[in-house]
C-alpha cells in the first residue's frame, strides 16, 4: 500500500508572518545615528549689520584647504585650540568657580546675574513693552531667558553669564581633511565640557558629564534635571557652524 505524505496547510502562514513583523516594529527601539550638534543664527530677510563693538563676542575658527588653522586672525596648531576656548568662554569669571576679574581684552565680558538683577531687568522689559520700544514676542523671549537665569540662580548663587552674542564660530573649507575637522570639534566641544565639570565637581561633588548620564537614566530626577540645566546656563553650547568657506578659499 503506498503511504501518502500529509500537505501542511500554509495558506495563513503569510498573515503570522505580517503580525509577527507588525509586532516586532511596535516593540523594538530603532536607535537613530546621531550628528554634530550645532545652532544656527536666526533667520533674516535683511542682510545683518557687523557690529565692530561686539568682535569681542565672537571666537572665529578657521580652516583652509592645506588643514591650516586660524583663529581670530592667528595661525594656531590644534592642540592650541582648547586653550584658547577656555580663555574665551571663562572670559572675565563666571562668578561661581572662576572669580570675577576686570574686562579682558578680546573676550566677552561676563554679566553679573543675582536675584536683584533679574528683578531690575524684569521691571526694565516690561516698561519698554508698555512704551512700545519693543514686541511682544521679544519680551516673552527676554522673560524666557530670565526664568532661567532665576533658576540657575537658585541652584548656584550668584553666576556670570555670556552675553547672548557670544559666539564660537566655525569654518571650513570644503578641501578641509576629515581628521582637522573632527579634531577642531572635539578640541571646542571638549573647552566647554570640561568648565562644566569644574563647576559641578566643586558644587555637586559629581563632574557634568556624570550628572548628565545620570539625568538621562533617571529623567523624573527634577532636582538633578535643574542642577544640570543651570550649569549649561553659565556655560551655553555656543559652537555655531553659520557657513562653509569656498573650496580654495585661504
Amino acid at each position: 500500500m503506498k503511504r501518502t505524505v500529509p500537505q501542511i496547510a500554509a495558506s495563513s502562514m503569510a498573515d503570522i508572518a505580517f503580525l509577527l513583523l507588525i509586532f516586532w516594529l511596535l516593540s523594538s527601539t530603532l536607535n537613530g545615528d546621531e550628528g554634530i550638534k550645532r545652532f544656527l543664527p536666526p533667520f533674516s530677510d535683511s542682510p545683518s549689520q557687523a557690529d565692530p563693538t561686539n568682535d569681542r563676542n565672537a571666537l572665529v575658527v578657521l580652516s583652509n584647504a592645506f588643514d591650516q588653522l586660524l583663529v581670530d586672525g592667528e595661525e594656531l596648531d590644534v592642540s592650541e585650540l582648547r586653550t584658547r576656548c577656555v580663555e574665551f568662554v571663562v572670559a572675565n569669571g563666571d562668578g561661581v568657580t572662576s572669580p570675577v576679574l576686570a574686562p579682558i581684552e578680546g573676550v566677552p565680558v561676563r554679566e553679573m546675574v543675582n536675584d536683584q538683577v533679574i528683578r531690575e531687568k524684569r521691571t526694565n522689559y516690561q516698561l519698554r513693552l508698555n512704551q512700545g520700544e519693543i514686541s511682544q514676542a521679544t519680551f516673552n523671549e527676554a522673560m524666557e531667558k530670565l526664568d532661567r537665569w532665576e533658576a540657575a540662580v537658585e541652584e548656584l548663587g550668584r553666576f556670570s553669564a555670556l552675553p547672548g552674542s557670544a559666539v564660537i564660530s566655525v569654518n571650513c573649507d570644503r578641501a578641509t581633511s576629515y581628521d582637522l575637522y573632527i579634531a577642531i570639534q572635539n578640541e571646542l566641544e571638549a573647552a566647554i565640557r570640561e568648565q562644566r565639570d569644574r563647576i559641578a565637581k566643586e558644587r555637586f561633588e559629581m563632574t557634568y558629564t556624570e550628572m548628565e548620564a545620570e539625568w538621562k537614566r533617571q529623567p523624573e530626577n527634577e532636582a538633578l534635571g535643574r542642577q544640570v540645566i543651570a550649569i549649561r546656563e553659565v556655560y551655553p553650547y555656543i559652537i555655531s557652524e553659520a557657513q562653509t568657506m569656498a573650496e580654495g578659499t585661504p
